[in-house]
């Protein structure tokens, strides 16, 4: 489904998270961003919080150097609707992956 599906990783920290940070972030996990692979990284904090808090309302508080928050994993369809949202670090690769087959055939 490498053709079919797309990864975007969302950082709400865009001062710590700088592009040099994100592409070093990719190369220690293995991932090709020339695939299927995105980062989105807000230009600043605010607009940062709009999208993290407005837009996929997720809300985060920031202490320090620290932020606390829950992780989410969305899967969202071709159409831009969100079909499942895992919440942990580490969802379950194979209900995730069952889940994705599903929707990439609804969308084939």
């Amino acid at each position: 489904l490498t053709e079919e599906v797309r990864f975007v990783v969302v950082t709400f920290d865009p001062r710590r998270d700088t592009e040099k940070v994100l592409r070093d972030y990719a190369d220690r996990m293995g991932i090709n961003t020339e695939t299927n692979w995105d980062f989105m990284r807000p230009k600043d904090p605010s607009e940062a919080e709009d999208v993290v808090t407005g837009k996929l309302g997720i809300g985060f508080q920031r202490e320090g150097d620290t932020f606390i928050h829950p992780s989410y994993t969305f899967l969202v369809n071709p159409d831009g609707y969100v079909e499942r949202a895992y919440r942990g670090e580490r969802p379950e690769v194979e209900r995730v992956s069952e889940d994705v087959e599903t929707v990439a055939k609804e969308f084939a």
